[in-house]
């Protein structure tokens, strides 16, 4: 999988409202509609003023895949969801931010816990042999302060580089998934 790094490199405050996500991968997103997600239940914060109806449109795109286990990280059952096509690109403006992952399936798996649970062991580089066999992109938020972008098709990484490209403080760089922070 062929992969690109994008960074706010400058000391001033972002010159745009809303999601890092969103400002980076906008012009690759709408070429990403046909894919089905896996996204962390804390992948997208909708808006606090958010109606009914819109809180339940975007609750009704996604259904909850329980991970078999408990995680690493917090000790305690990871909830994860199963999103339909256009979701992220339908939601990238409440896209978190801050250690966040977004896995797009052309095909998505038959057993969800069972690639979960594959996804979370193994060395570094098996976890990204997963990936790269299983997955047509994810993404993921390092720290809030880059976000990563792995794709099977090498035009929509290089569509992610351009799309930023001279834009001042924004950094562009090649990423090789299995050094990435994100596993």
């Amino acid at each position: 999988m062929e992969g690109v790094r994008i960074r706010w490199q400058s000391p001033d405050p972002r010159p745009w409202a809303g999601s890092d996500f969103a400002r980076y991968f906008g012009g690759v997103l709408p070429r990403l509609d046909d894919l089905t997600w896996l996204v962390d239940e804390q992948a997208f914060a909708p808006p606090d003023d958010l109606g009914d109806a819109e809180w339940e449109a975007f609750e009704g795109k996604r259904r909850w895949v329980a991970q078999q286990g408990e995680s690493s990280a917090t000790g305690c059952l990871d909830p994860n969801y199963v999103a339909g096509p256009g979701f992220v690109p339908d939601y990238a403006d409440w896209c978190n931010d801050d250690w966040n992952w977004l896995y797009g399936f052309d095909r998505p798996p038959a057993d969800w816990r069972r690639w979960l649970r594959r996804r979370a062991v193994g060395t570094t580089r098996e976890r990204a042999a997963h990936l790269a066999a299983t997955v047509a992109v994810c993404f993921f938020a390092v720290d809030r302060a880059d976000w990563e972008f792995f794709a099977r098709d090498p035009d929509l990484v290089a569509a992610a580089a351009a799309g930023v490209h001279g834009v001042a403080g924004l950094v562009a760089a090649p990423a090789v998934l299995a050094d990435s922070a994100g596993l």
